[in-house]
């Protein structure tokens, strides 16, 4: 069998993707916008292109990037499944053309419509399935429902009184702040220790001092080394939002407590109060209980159906 994934891997997530087909001894192979650069000839084009835009709503940079997706995909010829992850960044013309490749073609969006536009997309009806992990974007368009999903080995359970932090967490620099300054003064007053990290330039005025600013785009193995160190993992939920992120199934797989904003976490079927504390965001309750009671481990037939192979197997219809 021989499967392509397409994607701009901004976070470095969708690599894992093809690592698991691999793994199954599958064909599989990335062509990841994010490797993808455009040079200009000259200072010239780039004006031009910068007009073409500005007058006509055409990209140079944007075209090119299409035509690597359809140069790469004649190299590697016809493929069994096609799947493209956020796949607004195509036009409905070029979506057409890499159909030509496949006989199933496999749209997968692990952003909301309300952040990345997708209406258009499916009212072409070009894909064959569309997976999505916002719950209102699955009812509204009728999509299939799909969590992220964890990307490495479960790791063992940390011994009480052996993690430097209470609660960690990791954002860029936006709306969340204020609930991450608040969270931040509630476990400084119960004497608990949190380690919010913000990338972003500027930091503003009144933001508590546990809470660190730094310009450094922070790569995965920083963030796990974080998540190995504390007891509990921060997730809050972004403005137009209701899917679970990827932070969720980061403390998953590191067996870590989760403090959350996202109530739809409820819903599932690893939900446990023991591991689980969803807040209210205008008026979070922190109870310092649940940093003194111990992980329940999530049975291992739950975890399994989300796991990186679980996904895979549900996504290409593969055992």
């Amino acid at each position: 069998m021989k499967i392509c994934l397409i994607s701009f891997d901004f976070w470095n997530y969708d690599h894992h993707i093809v690592n698991a087909l691999q793994k199954k001894g599958i064909k599989a192979h990335h062509i990841n916008l994010r490797h993808y650069r455009h040079h200009y000839p000259s200072i010239f084009h780039r004006i031009g292109n910068f007009f073409g835009k500005l007058l006509f709503n055409k990209n140079a940079k944007k075209t090119k990037r299409e035509d690597y997706i359809l140069k790469e995909l004649a190299v590697l010829g016809q493929q069994d499944r096609i799947l493209i992850i956020n796949p607004e960044i195509i036009t409905i013309a070029t979506h057409k053309k890499i159909k030509n490749f496949t006989n199933s073609y496999i749209a997968y969006l692990y952003d909301s419509s309300k952040r990345r536009p997708i209406a258009h997309l499916l009212e072409a009806n070009i894909f064959d399935t569309v997976f999505s992990f916002d719950p209102e974007d699955v009812e509204t368009y009728n999509l299939k429902p799909l969590t992220n999903y964890i990307y490495f080995h479960k790791h063992p359970l940390t011994p009480m009184g052996e993690t430097e932090y209470d609660c960690f967490t990791i954002s860029y620099l936006d709306e969340r702040l204020e609930t991450m300054n608040r969270i931040a003064a509630i476990l400084k007053g119960k004497q608990l220790n949190s380690h919010f990290i913000v990338v972003g330039k500027n930091e503003p005025a009144g933001i508590h001092p546990d809470i660190i600013f730094t310009e450094e785009r922070q790569n995965q193995e920083q963030v796990h080394e974080n998540i190995k160190k504390s007891i509990a993992v921060l997730d809050l939920l972004r403005d137009d939002q209701a899917g679970l992120s990827f932070r969720i199934f980061e403390a998953m797989g590191f067996q870590k407590k989760i403090i959350t904003s996202n109530e739809y976490v409820k819903e599932f079927d690893f939900y446990n109060p023991e591991n689980i504390l969803v807040i209210n965001p205008e008026k979070p309750e922190i109870p310092t209980s649940f940093f003194e009671s111990p992980y329940v481990p999530i049975p291992q037939e739950i975890y399994r159906k989300y796991t990186l192979e679980g996904w895979v197997e549900q996504v290409f219809r593969i055992q």
